[in-house]
């Protein structure tokens, strides 16, 4: 039995209390908002996810999910947006998105075969719904994971594989400009309809090749960020995004209200670590 001691006074034995800590209730949903910042290899990551107004309003889980990790060779970060009619996306979002950091350590998945890395987040999802006692098509959801090269070229720009179904989607920022490039497919359905996702529709995925020169960022969000970005807002953050904030100021940059819907941003600053 696995048990926690509470001290009363500091130092001292006396006024001790014991939790069986196989009593305490276990948290069953994702939390309302989640952060993450990693650095690797002068590419530098943020990420956070926040829970929309809509679940909170109906005490609905958040339905993103976002991963980032890296090895020797690469920084892979992913997003994930349970499909809002399905009601354990949440499941399959978080599922997806750890498949794609998970793949890291597997040899035998390709980072630059979307099959590979799709089917190994239809796997992930597909296990997630048997672990749960439902069926696949209550845990469907997006899918976008960039595969971004740890080594730059001789001009510090680095090389990148986008890959993914569903609306969930990826733009080039240049700060100095203050432009943005999306990189990924603008639309998936009519009336925010998405009409592909893992783990039973990857059929029609997009994939591409990009390459993210020195001093850019890639963002990689769902459609709660997306469906915000305007010209007002792209040359704010396009400002605020010059240098790489940390990871408490970029949760502040996007805690802005817009819609109903979660919002879940990772950002990845191909700058030199020590210009952070």
């Amino acid at each position: 039995m696995t048990r926690c001691h509470l001290a009363g006074q500091r130092g001292c034995s006396e006024n001790m209390t014991t939790i069986d800590l196989a009593t305490l209730p276990v948290r069953t949903r994702p939390v309302d908002v989640a952060a993450a910042s990693l650095e690797h290899a002068g590419l530098l990551a943020r990420a956070v996810s926040f829970r929309g107004p809509s679940h909170e309003l109906y005490d609905e889980p958040r339905q993103d999910s976002f991963a980032v990790a890296a090895s020797p060779d690469h920084l892979v970060v992913a997003v994930s947006d349970g499909i809002g009619s399905c009601p354990y996306s949440h499941l399959g979002s978080a599922a997806a998105a750890q498949a794609m950091a998970d793949v890291l350590g597997d040899d035998a998945v390709a980072l630059d075969e979307v099959e590979a890395l799709l089917g190994a987040a239809s796997s992930a999802v597909r296990g997630a719904a048997m672990a749960a006692g439902v069926d696949d098509a209550s845990v469907r959801s997006t899918l976008t994971v960039a595969v971004i090269e740890a080594d730059p070229r001789e001009d510090g720009a680095r090389r990148a594989w986008l890959h993914g179904v569903g609306d969930s989607p990826a733009f080039l920022l240049d700060p100095a400009e203050g432009t943005w490039s999306q990189l990924t497919p603008t639309d998936d359905g009519p009336a925010n309809r998405v009409h592909n996702w893992v783990p039973d529709g990857i059929d029609d995925h997009f994939s591409a090749g990009v390459v993210i020169p020195a001093g850019h960022v890639l963002v990689v969000s769902t459609d709660g960020f997306s469906g915000a970005l305007g010209e007002t807002l792209g040359r704010s953050l396009a400002e605020l995004w010059r240098r790489p904030p940390d990871v408490f100021a970029f949760g502040r940059h996007l805690g802005f209200d817009h819609g109903f819907d979660d919002k879940t941003v990772v950002a990845v600053w191909n700058f030199p670590v020590a210009d952070g």
